[in-house]
């Protein structure tokens, strides 16, 4: 799965190289701080993002489509410390051209592992090789964006900060070794999905 994610990271970017030379794109002309000018507004955007909690995981993809004047609807792939990472979602901005200030939610699916191995504190006090099982989790998330334009292009940079919840309160099992310590417990507790989500990412407009 991670192997399949890089190659799409490279699929993608090579989409985005052909995009550019094929300029295809609507202009629609707004007023901003009323002086009129024109503006390529994309319909497509191909986004790579990473950060704590991110929508996508650690590191992953995102096909971003305007499907309004202000609303897009969106949805990723990625690898995080709980497995895999699916996400879908939509996003509502302020402004034409979906740049500036945007308001989402969504949901997120991650896999989980099912033989997760590493040497943690136990109940005896000792640190210990255990095994456990990361149990897939659904998420549904609110979240804030700030997007802006980068040069002249349709390439965009956007900051996230916003809140995950999880529907299951069942995180792990352990399967092997001495019973971890609550200290583990909160640990592990800690890199499962959820919580504060503060993420950063590109975006590049491809139609």
């Amino acid at each position: 799965m991670k192997k399949a994610i890089l190659t799409l990271f490279v699929a993608l970017i090579s989409m985005y190289v052909y995009g550019q030379s094929n300029d295809g794109t609507e202009t629609k002309q707004f007023k901003k701080d009323k002086i009129s000018r024109v503006q390529k507004c994309r319909t497509f955007y191909i986004a790579l993002s990473g950060g704590f909690n991110n929508n996508t995981g650690i590191i992953g993809v995102n096909l971003d489509w305007a499907v309004a004047d202000h609303f897009a609807l969106d949805a990723g792939v990625g690898i995080s410390t709980w497995g895999e990472k699916l996400y879908l979602g939509g996003k509502y901005f302020l402004k034409p051209c979906h740049l500036g200030w945007a308001f989402g939610t969504g949901i997120t699916y991650n896999t989980g592992e099912s033989d997760f191995h590493d040497n943690l504190e136990t109940v005896d006090g000792d640190t210990e090789p255990v095994e456990l099982k990361l149990n897939s989790q659904t998420n549904v998330l609110l979240a804030a964006y700030r997007y802006w334009n980068l040069g002249k292009g349709s390439s965009r940079f956007y900051l996230e900060l916003g809140y995950s919840i999880a529907l299951s309160s069942d995180k792990f099992i352990q399967i092997a070794g001495t019973p971890i310590s609550d200290n583990s417990t909160r640990a592990i507790n800690l890199i499962s999905p959820g919580g504060l989500i503060a993420a950063i990412g590109f975006s590049f407009g491809v139609k």
